[in-house]
């Protein structure tokens, strides 16, 4: 069993050891989840303070307790500068006592699907850890590794980011063995500034590869070359939609993708809709080539495939079919989906728009691009809600609507949508769209009872 003492720890942060030697084997972040003979990591941040909880935590029964000032428990205490960052230092002292192959993946768009697509592959050759849910950050991410455990064979590990900087720390605490930006788009430009930003930020994951290390690299993305450039000493396998690099993707049909690598050419059938997925199918099976996987068990895996929850998952509400990608969105994303939806027939097809977050001073516009591009796609209906409403439906044109309540959009939705009619729901998180899809179903069942 993995295990950590806390003197190591400490040395290894500059923490100050109170209470005695303790070994660390399992972490908690949160007393309501925790279990006995966990190890409490009192975090804070602008709205929350966690050592207002370590008696809590104590009382629960916690071994001991990582901190930023000392406390009257009679456990175990490491005092430690900041508990986040700890946090992170002692997770990467736990990843690098284990022989799992670590997998770092990030990207602006399907790095949750290529990260369930590892999952489904390397499952079917030995034990395999995936980052569950949203822990992608720096404390998502150290809470995964400290998941890690002696007989863990492969862990695929998704980064994600907001600004520079996020990811160079990230893959500074996983050092991993092979890593892979799936591709760049405009998301999150608060905080990178521009799409350069972006793709020199993502870029980071490749400074920290290991050993021999394998750079995958998109060679389609416009940073490719600087991605290389960051990737010297490492082995690198360059995968491309347009014919080049060492796997060659093509799509026949859909659903159906063929890969060509040193003049063979394999199938890949996914039971996943879009183009774009067939992308991230080929990003996968580029990950699995850089890590020795045989061709035979990558088509098996990703034809197990299911989708991800909230991400342009097929539904039926009676004989409305709804396309539920409320999960999240950004300019590229949403694209992808009315793609999907545009390919949709037998009745109308609706692509319903909640905002689209942190998109800097290009907001508008960028919202505007994607009700032009609904137009442009044949889209029939067009419902839009948010500070950016208006800029989307005047790209749609006349016939969109805007609104500033869920409640009237979602009445407009409910009381216009027709039997063998489409419908996309698709927002970024602060836009709750899974409320829309959620009333949209629960009409729909009313209406068929």
């Amino acid at each position: 069993m993995i295990s950590l003492a806390f003197s190591d720890i400490a040395a290894q942060v500059g923490g100050t050891l109170l209470g005695g030697e303790l070994e660390l084997r399992r972490v908690s972040v949160d007393t309501r989840t925790l279990q006995r003979g966990d190890v409490y990591f009192a975090l804070t941040g602008d709205q929350f303070d966690g050592h207002q909880f370590v008696e809590d935590a104590v009382a629960r029964g916690a071994a001991g307790v990582v901190v930023e000032r000392e406390c009257g428990v009679l456990v175990p205490q490491l005092v430690v500068r900041d508990a986040r960052r700890a946090l992170g230092d002692s997770a990467a002292l736990w990843c690098a006592r284990t022989t799992a192959r670590r997998i770092a993946l990030t990207g602006s768009n399907g790095k949750t699907t290529v990260k369930e697509m590892l999952r489904s592959i390397l499952t079917r050759l030995g034990e395999t850890l995936a980052t569950e849910g949203n822990l992608n950050n720096d404390v998502g991410l150290p809470l995964t590794l400290f998941r890690l455990t002696e007989s863990t064979e492969y862990a695929v590990l998704e980064m994600g980011a907001n600004h520079a900087g996020e990811i160079d720390r990230l893959a500074s605490l996983v050092k991993p063995d092979i890593a892979v930006v799936n591709n760049v788009g405009p998301a999150h430009l608060d905080g990178f500034g521009s799409l350069h930003g972006v793709a020199a930020a993502k870029g980071e994951i490749y400074e920290h590869l290991v050993g021999p290390g394998v750079a995958v690299i998109n060679l389609d993305e416009f940073a490719a070359d600087d991605w290389l450039a960051r990737s010297t000493g490492s082995t690198v396998l360059g995968f491309s939609m347009r014919g080049v690099g060492d796997l060659q993707g093509r799509i026949v049909s859909d659903g159906v993708l063929e890969v060509s690598e040193a003049g063979e050419t394999h199938t890949i059938e996914l039971p996943l809709a879009g183009e774009h997925n067939l992308c991230n199918a080929l990003t996968a099976a580029a990950v699995c080539r850089g890590l020795g996987v045989a061709w035979a068990d990558i088509p098996l895996g990703l034809a197990a495939m299911h989708a991800v929850p909230g991400r342009l998952v097929p539904q039926a509400f009676g004989s409305v079919h709804v396309l539920d990608d409320s999960y999240n969105a950004n300019p590229a994303s949403t694209l992808a989906a009315l793609k999907v939806l545009a390919a949709q027939r037998g009745g109308r097809r609706w692509c319903v728009l909640g905002e689209m977050a942190e998109l800097g001073d290009e907001a508008g516009e960028l919202h505007g691009k994607v009700g032009k591009q609904a137009a442009q796609l044949g889209i029939e209906c067009f419902l839009s809600i948010g500070r950016h409403a208006v800029d989307a439906r005047r790209g749609f044109g006349a016939k969109g609507l805007d609104f500033q309540d869920q409640d009237a959009l979602i009445a407009e939705l409910v009381d216009g949508v027709q039997a063998g009619d489409s419908v996309l729901v698709k927002g970024s998180r602060l836009a709750r769209m899974e409320n829309v899809v959620d009333a949209l179903r629960a009409a729909l069942s009313e209406s068929c009872a």
